[in-house]
């Protein structure tokens, strides 16, 4: 009876050539989405994570990051172009699915309805922790060969996973010690 995370990723980029909106951070929290599913212990269903010898259920949960990054990118008449992170506007989310027998006792149900608790008291502080996050991107300078989407793209999608992967790193990791 353990809490199985799965990591998941959403990565958006978008490049401007200036932004009003200089500096702006905004973190949209989704309510969590959760499902209690139910399933013959003879014959699981596919899409069920796999149960480890002497576990009857198990809490699936889902952490997802999706970032925009507004880019600020100059070319100076001579010379090489900057980029400089505008803004970050991040979409988080939480999908529990509580997998459970279809004869389960209380004590199970109450085992996965803990795991699902404790996925959620983590998911609560992530809002807090991508603005944080975020702040520390706002302005930061990225290093581009040439103000061409096939020279800005790798690098802002770069950046845009290397956000989620500290957002998850903060809550989705911790979440599973727990």
């Amino acid at each position: 009876m353990r809490s199985w995370h799965l990591l998941c990723v959403c990565l958006l980029s978008l490049c401007i050539p200036a932004s009003p909106a200089l500096g702006q951070v905004k973190v949209k929290s989704h309510p969590p989405a959760v499902k209690t599913r139910t399933f013959d212990p003879k014959a699981p269903p596919a899409d069920m994570p796999p149960l480890k010898a002497g576990e009857a259920a198990v809490c699936e949960s889902k952490f997802a990051c999706e970032v925009q990054l507004d880019v600020e990118i100059t070319q100076p008449p001579a010379g090489k172009p900057t980029a400089k992170v505008a803004g970050v506007d991040a979409a988080l989310r939480l999908t529990v699915i509580i997998w459970l027998p279809t004869e389960a006792s209380k004590k199970i149900r109450d085992h996965e309805e803990g795991h699902r608790q404790i996925s959620q008291v983590f998911y609560e502080r992530g809002e807090k922790v991508a603005n944080e996050l975020a702040q520390k991107y706002v302005g930061k300078q990225l290093d581009i060969a040439g103000i061409e989407q096939t020279h800005t793209r790798p690098v802002i999608e770069r950046l845009a996973h290397e956000f989620c992967q500290e957002y998850l790193g903060a809550i989705e990791v911790p979440s599973q010690t727990v």
